[in-house]
């Protein structure tokens, strides 16, 4: 008899654990234009540390092979205005006149700047990674990861 009554009871704790638990709360999804960075910590002055591309990292001064043509047109600054959104460019690693871009956006984890297109892939203590999803050049480095510091 006591068996009994401890089986129904280990039953009873079972049953009532399983259906008196709460509903898991709701996933909300991301706010628009939040992401992994929002505007608002995107804003200001991004510099070129480096950009990832077939197993190679590649910095400002690295020897680049002649395979590489142009890679060194990644190797960009970028200044965001999320107020004006537009988004300004230099290179990082020779001189030259900075262009501005005026139709910067960006929704969540996306970033569209004229015809590049990053998605955002980390941003922690002020460093940026970007994947490079599209570009307007003729060369193609696409899917390299750019990294950019404060």
């Amino acid at each position: 008899m006591k068996k009994i009554a401890y089986f129904l009871l280990v039953m009873f704790a079972t049953v009532l654990l399983t259906t008196s638990c709460e509903e898991d709360d709701p996933i909300i999804p991301d706010a628009p234009n939040e992401g992994v960075i929002t505007l608002a910590q995107l804003e200001g002055q991004w510099y070129f540390e480096s950009y990832l591309y077939d197993g190679v990292e590649w910095h400002c001064g690295s020897d680049i092979p002649s395979d590489y043509d142009n890679i060194n047109g990644i190797f960009v600054n970028w200044y965001f205005d999320t107020d004006n959104m537009t988004a300004t460019s230099d290179y990082a690693c020779s001189t030259g006149e900075p262009w501005t871009y005026d139709d910067f956006s960006k929704d969540k984890n996306t970033i569209k700047i004229y015809n590049y297109t990053f998605t955002v892939i980390s941003y922690s203590n002020d460093i940026l990674k970007l994947r490079l999803d599209a570009t307007p050049f003729t060369y193609n480095y696409l899917g390299g990861i750019l990294t950019l510091d404060r």
